[in-house]
């Protein structure tokens, strides 16, 4: 995001920083290798990959393996706006990076690129025996919950796609047909957390990741690595803001409703042994000749400066946003000259080019008979079908082909010539104006034609262009100084309580050591006939902080100058139906004392989890017969109250979905249909009379308070009523068999998991 808002912290300059991690960013590879060709699917936790960054990636793979695997190598960037930022070498020292990809560090790049090799070594020595598989699902999100068109300006043009709602799922077996890897494909940007968000996350991709491989390896019981590939996004925003979910739950949400469609076509899929591998990469220059123009074509006499030419002969900044078009009808598009930009380029530059602007990288993969085609940005939906059904049509044994966007390198933004004339915000900013993204495309057609011939007849021209790549001084080369930890990193600043309900949302919080070299993993153990051992999930992996019941924030006071106060944090949280136990935390990091870097365990103090006793019922009535008491029961709110002046104040605190119906801070409701137990205790002058009902749960749509807070006197506070999705269950009880008209009741309410909750209320008769 442009003038991201956020901490100060040593690594941050022009952009607000990060303290925390919904979920941990890691790198996801896959290999496939025919034994004659290797291709080198490589995810990186990043808003979009560069020729640089894949360049150095490939050279300390070279230094490890001796083999260069550069032209192999095919990336992909989920497009977090929330993943780390500051590893594009554009336009140093210009303060250019406010418009969101932060100022360049070497630091930073070198810490990301070394975790991409690393990766791809991992990978490489893992390689085993394997079966592949695809399948297609189109019109997959008609209903728009997971995500949606975002572009009105192209609405008017003929044929154009409201959003590519095409859905491709990839599956990697062993070869006794147990998956090891599941791929989905699709378009859609990482935009559900906001600006001011702190808090790393790969966002709406990562949410569709985790919950892809939960879901496998919960169906399989073994761990399926999930793989999310990003497809035509450019014009896509994530969905989910029906129910008013918060941001981490609505990651979530994106996730699990995504699952929903991939799981049926997944344990279709078919795989096989026998898939031909092949890729093709090609350096293509970009300059205003290149893309067709003559002077003085692509020009704007109102975004001139002193070294410019009188045509954007570099290109130019954030044209064609705002008047005199930028809407939906074509008759009104711009028109060359009255581009309403903002600046050439080579304004930034006193008059010469940007490197990254004049040239780009293009990558054709073959697997089987899908094609993937890399785009170096940002493609529209438009734009990226109609490439791949070209690409499809180029390649003689394709039957289907995909595009990979924000892939190989960065030009923003890509679409065809007519959509650009339209204008808005994702035309404004495409540097090279109406011919770059038409100019892309027929050169990746013309590339693909090379996969119709054998490895030794291919001929591919890089035009003796090099992989780009800068000469850093040693001056910024430095890295940001590290510090000793005051204390022993495993001091405990906030200690976990003896019993955790499901549900409560618990914080533990440490010492630690500096965020440069710290990265905590927080494992959960439980105790067992030997003692405490990891805890596994489902699928038999251990569970760790990588996943979304655990939120780790860094609440240290640091920054570039001063960074001596370190303190960690997790918060966890679980779901209704969580194992109870004896659990503890174990916490492996590493800190800086007297001068040397050093790792540290903590093991945390034991807990007991338990089932919640704080089930809300409300809202107890009698029915139009007067024959049975309506109750109103839902889940506790991931609340805690908080001083403010003479009152107490609601604070939201929960990160994990609880419900897909309710945001957690309201309370989720309990599913429909499912039993529960409730115990009825009437209290009479002279007696206590107790029976229990196995009743269902019915849902409704309804509308209840919410409380915020407590006033001086201790009464609570509510906000106006919301729109909610209520649910209920009726036990019976004449009214006509009560000797008083306000009777008292004490109801007990038990779910299927032994989670309670209790009420006491005098329920008036209505007359």
């Amino acid at each position: 995001y442009a003038m991201r808002r956020g901490p100060t912290t040593p690594y941050r300059r022009s952009l607000g920083g990060s303290n925390a991690w919904l979920d941990r960013p890691d790198v996801r590879v896959i290999v496939f290798d025919d034994q004659e060709e290797l291709l080198i699917l490589l995810r990186v936790p990043i808003p979009w990959s560069t020729d640089f960054m894949l360049a150095d990636t490939a050279y300390k793979v070279q230094q490890e393996l001796g083999i260069n695997v550069l032209e192999n190598i095919v990336s992909s960037s989920p497009h977090s706006h929330s993943h780390p930022a500051r590893f594009w070498h554009l336009v140093t020292d210009k303060y250019f990076g406010v418009f969101g990809y932060g100022e360049f560090s070497f630091e930073i790049f070198d810490r990301m690129t070394t975790s991409l090799a690393e990766a791809i070594i991992l990978a490489m020595n893992d390689r085993q025996p394997a079966k592949f598989g695809y399948s297609t699902l189109d019109n997959f999100d008609e209903e728009n919950l997971i995500y949606v068109d975002r572009r009105p300006e192209n609405d008017g043009l003929a044929g154009t796609y409201p959003k590519d709602d095409r859905l491709f799922i990839m599956r990697v077996d062993d070869m006794n047909n147990q998956p090891r890897a599941i791929l989905a494909h699709f378009g859609i940007h990482g935009t559900v957390f906001e600006l001011d968000n702190p808090i790393l996350s790969g966002d709406a991709g990562g949410g569709i990741e985790i919950e892809m491989t939960r879901g496998a390896g919960n169906k399989y019981k073994r761990p399926v690595t999930g793989f999310f590939i990003q497809g035509n996004a450019g014009d896509v925003s994530p969905a989910g803001t029906d129910k008013k979910h918060s941001a981490p739950e609505r990651v979530q949400l994106i996730g699990q409703r995504s699952w929903d469609v991939i799981a049926p076509i997944f344990d279709q899929i078919q795989t096989s042994a026998d898939i031909d591998v092949s890729v093709v990469s090609r350096r293509v220059e970009i300059t205003h000749t290149k893309l067709g123009y003559t002077a003085p074509e692509f020009y704007d006499a109102s975004a001139q400066c002193q070294d410019s030419a009188p045509y954007f002969r570099y290109g130019a900044f954030q044209c064609v946003e705002g008047y005199p078009a930028g809407d939906s009808d074509p008759s009104t598009r711009f028109q060359d000259g009255d581009l309403n930009c903002i600046f050439a380029i080579e304004c930034l530059t006193a008059g010469y080019p940007v490197p990254q602007f004049q040239k780009t990288r293009l990558s054709i993969a073959q697997l089987g008979d899908l094609a993937l085609v890399t785009v170096p940005g940002e493609p529209l939906s438009q734009y990226g079908r109609e490439l791949s059904t070209r690409v499809k049509d180029q390649i003689t044994s394709a039957k289907n082909a995909l595009v990979v966007g924000y892939s190989q390198d960065h030009h923003f933004y890509l679409l065809g010539e007519e959509d650009w004339w339209q204008g808005g915000y994702e035309a404004s900013r495409v540097i090279w104006g109406w011919r770059l993204g038409d100019y892309l495309a027929d050169a990746s057609v013309a590339l693909s034609s090379e996969l119709n011939k054998s490895q030794e007849e291919r001929t591919v021209d890089n035009g003796n262009l090099k992989p780009m790549y800068w000469d850093i001084p040693e001056e910024e080369r430095v890295p940001v100084p590290l510090n000793d930890s005051e204390q022993e990193p495993t001091t405990v600043i906030t200690d976990l309580p003896d019993q955790v309900e499901r549900m409560q949302v618990v914080d533990y919080s440490w010492v630690g050591g500096h965020p440069g070299i710290d990265r905590p993993v927080i494992t959960l153990e439980k105790e067992d006939m030997s003692g405490f051992n990891a805890f596994l999930r489902a699928d038999q992996s251990t569970y760790t902080d990588a996943d979304f019941e655990m939120l780790v924030h860094y609440d240290g006071n640091c920054n570039r100058k001063n960074c001596k106060e370190h303190a960690w944090r997790v918060s966890w949280e679980e779901r209704r139906n969580f194992p109870m136990g004896t659990y503890r935390f174990r916490i492996v990091g590493q800190a800086q004392r007297d001068g040397k870097i050093q790792a540290y365990e903590l093991i945390s103090r034991p807990f007991e989890v338990v089932a919640s006793s704080s089930l809300l019922i409300e809202n107890i009535a009698w029915d139009t017969n007067k024959e049975n008491l309506i109750v109103d029961v839902r889940y506790p709110e991931a609340v805690r109250f908080e001083n403010d002046g003479e009152e107490k104040k609601a604070v939201a605190i929960g990160h994990l979905l609880r419900s897909r119906q309710s945001r957690s801070e309201y309370g989720a409701p309990l599913p429909a249909g499912e039993m529960i137990t409730c115990d009825s205790t009437l209290f009479t002058e002279t007696s206590t009379q107790t029976t229990s009902h196995e009743v269902a749960i019915t849902q409704s749509n309804g509308s209840r308070k919410r409380i915020v807070g407590y006033d001086a006197n201790e009464q609570p506070l509510y906000d106006t009523k919301r729109d909610q999705i209520l649910s209920q269950f009726k036990i019976p009880q004449s009214a006509s068999s009560l000797s008083s008209n306000n009777p008292r009741f004490e109801l007990k309410v038990t779910d299927q998991f032994g989670n309670t909750g209790t009420v006491t209320a005098t329920v008036t008769i209505p007359m």
